[in-house]
Parts: C-alpha cells; sequence; structure tokens
C-alpha cells in the first residue's frame, strides 16, 4: 500500500518496513504497533516525535501503555507506531481519518489531553523538536 499527499511532498510506502520519503529523502522505520485498516480519501496526520537519547525505551513503553480510546471514535481509520531504523531520526506516528473535522475533535477531546499530551510533555522527549504533518492523500496506489 502506499500513501501520497496531493501535493506529492509526502509519499508513505507499508512493505517489509515503513517508507516515508519526503523532501527527496527516503526514511525507513519499523512498526510498533498498528491497528484499525486505512481507506481512500483520507486525512492523513504525521507526528514526528524527537526522543531525547537513550530514553528510546522508556517512550516506547509509555505508549505502549496508554489508551487513547482512538479505534473507537467515528471517522478514525487507522493507526501505526513507528520506530525510526537510524536512532538519530524521529519516531513516527500515523493516524488515518475520514477527514480533520473527526482529527479536529480527536484533538480538543479529554482522552487526547490525557494520553497524547502526557507523553509529549514528559521528561524523555524534546517537545521543540517535535512536529506535525497533515495531508490529504490522493488514494495514489492501494493493494
Amino acid at each position: 500500500m502506499e500513501i501520497l499527499d496531493v501535493n506529492k511532498n509526502y509519499r508513505i510506502r507499508f512493505e517489509d518496513s515503513i517508507y516515508i520519503d519526503k523532501n527527496n529523502e527516503t526514511k525507513a522505520y519499523t512498526i510498533i504497533s498498528s491497528s484499525g485498516e486505512a481507506k481512500e480519501n483520507c486525512l492523513v496526520v504525521l507526528n514526528y516525535i524527537k526522543v531525547l537519547e537513550g530514553h528510546a525505551e522508556a517512550f516506547e513503553q509509555e505508549c505502549i501503555e496508554k489508551d487513547s480510546g482512538m479505534e473507537s471514535l467515528e471517522g478514525f481509520q487507522s493507526f501505526h507506531f513507528l520506530r525510526p531504523i537510524n536512532v538519530q531520526d524521529h519516531y513516527v506516528v500515523i493516524t488515518l481519518w475520514k477527514d480533520a473535522h473527526y482529527f479536529n475533535a480527536w484533538i480538543k477531546s479529554e482522552r487526547y489531553q490525557k494520553a497524547v499530551q502526557e507523553v509529549i510533555h514528559s521528561n524523555v522527549v524534546n517537545r521543540y523538536l517535535t512536529y506535525r504533518i497533515k495531508f490529504y492523500d490522493q488514494a495514489f496506489k492501494r493493494h
């Protein structure tokens, strides 16, 4: 499966590993956890999280233990928690939503604040180097 943003700046390839192509650069990731199923014409949200050196294991454990509850929300399609193969790269959390309305409802929810914000503001994440990218998938290729 591939996801391509409408401006063709980002391409996500789901293969033996996950590959994210952006700005003529490719980075590889392994899946830590995943749920749901990607569907056509969705909002793609990539959260790039910079974990402080030596804290990767604690970060992963903290994320795995959190129950965000997003899987039960209307408009949710899929979730992918990715570990960078190059330890200098960011972790990436990809979520797919039916549209921006559903994603915005999620980030305004109390569950989001409890599950996500606690991790981002923990002592294992550099929140100044953590950022979010959103784009609409153009349903480039599905198989």
